[in-house]
């Protein structure tokens, strides 16, 4: 079926864009970091990347709904990088939002800010304990 051969190439070069995308972006996070380390900015520079959905949706159509729930759309990166200053290398289990960054910078930098919505993503994971947020608004 020649629909279906077209649809599959699409499919493939979709994937091919996505996967090109991804490793442009860590080479250039890569070259953003060495830079730092190379002129000594690095125990002063607090480093957060945080990412959406983005070009995975090409990936999955279903993505482009507001109210997905598939792993690419919920699953998305969020680290933070300090040297001497955030000594963790774990991840943390359970929810978070977009909107806890704010509040997780803050912490890192020893702000104590309690009329945020979001949450110190920081304490949980120091301590080894899963995220405290219940709930996240998809959307």
């Amino acid at each position: 079926n020649a629909g279906l051969l077209e649809q599959q190439q699409q499919q493939q070069q979709q994937t091919l864009t996505y996967y090109n995308q991804v490793s442009y972006l860590d080479e250039q996070v890569g070259r953003l970091l060495s830079a730092l380390d190379d002129l000594g900015l690095s125990k002063d520079t607090l480093v957060v990347f945080v990412s959406d959905v983005g070009s995975a949706a090409q990936l999955h159509p279903s993505l482009h709904s507001a109210h997905s729930l598939i792993g690419d759309a919920v699953d998305v990166p969020l680290l933070m990088r300090w040297p001497g200053k955030l000594l963790l290398t774990r991840q943390m289990q359970g929810m978070a939002s977009v909107i806890d960054v704010p509040a997780s910078i803050l912490a890192a930098v020893g702000v104590n800010v309690t009329d945020l919505q979001g949450i110190d993503l920081l304490s949980p994971i120091r301590l080894g304990r899963p995220s405290p947020r219940t709930a996240a608004i998809v959307g």
